[in-house]
């Protein structure tokens, strides 16, 4: 981990700007100056341009700076989180038309495994539940808890 420092106000600006296209690019502005964490941005990238799934089913994670951030099908989720990493992870699209509320995210300890996100709405509609296969280093759940968080 660097000892590279920016304002949590800063971290959060970014966080805010986060597009589905420069997904990967904005998360190493959280910490470039770790090339560990580098590295494994660009892992994650590498993994989800090599899986043959569509872009529009690709849920990209990244997490520096005591936030994970996720993307997916033009939603974005936010969480406190302590750790460091990366991951991507493809699987089908989100359904039209859902609205933001909390998510919890479900990820194992292997190089290859799946993710599996909960996103329960706001206002009471039914969860939707995605799964898909992929990549991550640094974010495994710790005793099977999920990442917590709200997402719009």
């Amino acid at each position: 981990m660097s000892d590279f420092q920016i304002p949590e106000a800063q971290v959060l600006s970014i966080l805010e700007r986060i597009d589905e296209d420069n997904f990967f690019q904005q998360i190493i502005a959280l910490d470039p100056h770790d090339p560990d964490f580098v590295e494994d941005v660009e892992a994650a990238e590498r993994a989800l341009i090599e899986s043959g799934f569509a872009k529009s089913g690709w849920l990209k994670i990244g997490a520096a700076k005591g936030w994970l951030v996720w993307h997916l099908s033009g939603r974005v989720g936010r969480a406190k989180c302590p750790k460091t990493g990366a991951g991507g992870f493809g699987g089908a699209d989100l359904p039209s038309g859902l609205t933001g509320g909390q998510f919890e995210l479900y990820l194992s300890k292997d190089d290859r495994l799946r993710a599996k996100l909960d996103l329960s709405p706001k206002g009471g509609a039914a969860p939707t539940n995605w799964k898909g296969t992929g990549t991550q280093k640094g974010l495994s759940n710790r005793e099977g808890q999920p990442w917590t968080g709200s997402y719009n």
